[in-house]
This record gives structure tokens, C-alpha cells and sequence, in this order.
């Protein structure tokens, strides 16, 4: 949902349709590419001051940067879970 934990570092990737750009530089009407493949415009952009950044490892190898606040959209088949947002 918008307004709500989505706080990253700066300088985490976030992918466009012309290459990857860094979140500081991300400006009121990029367009950036959302998991359906498609993509959208950025409507608001809103500095969250300083915040404690944690690295999140995912069983896949995977690894992520950011707030311990931050929301996750998980599906996991065996608690039946699709789509839901945690913590």
C-alpha cells in the first residue's frame, strides 16, 4: 500500500525502462518497473530522514537493504498465504 514502510537506503538499485537508477535519484515522474512487468509513475517522493538499515538474506541468496519497519508483500503456499503483507 502507498505511505506505508516501504523505506530503503538511498542508494538501493530500483529498476526503470531505461536501466537501473539509484533511489536517491529518483524524481516525481520517473517511471519505474513494478512486479507485473509493467511500470508506473512515480507520483511523491518522501525523504524518511534517518532510519536504522538492516540486511535482510533470503533463502534464495538473495539479500536486501532497509528499515526494520519495512512491509513484504510474501506468498507462501503452505500457510496459505498469498499476497500477504508482514512485517
Amino acid at each position: 500500500p502507498t505511505s506505508a514502510g516501504k523505506a530503503q537506503p538511498l542508494y538501493s538499485e530500483v529498476y526503470t525502462p531505461q536501466g537501473i537508477k539509484l533511489m536517491g535519484n529518483i524524481k516525481v515522474g520517473d517511471k519505474v518497473c513494478t512486479p507485473s512487468g509493467d511500470y508506473a509513475k512515480v507520483l511523491g517522493v518522501f525523504p524518511q530522514g534517518f532510519k536504522k538499515i538492516l540486511r535482510f538474506h533470503f533463502s534464495n541468496g538473495d539479500t536486501v537493504d532497509c528499515c526494520e519497519d519495512h512491509l513484504w508483500k510474501v506468498n507462501a503456499l503452505y500457510d496459505q498465504w498469498k499476497g500477504k503483507i508482514l512485517t
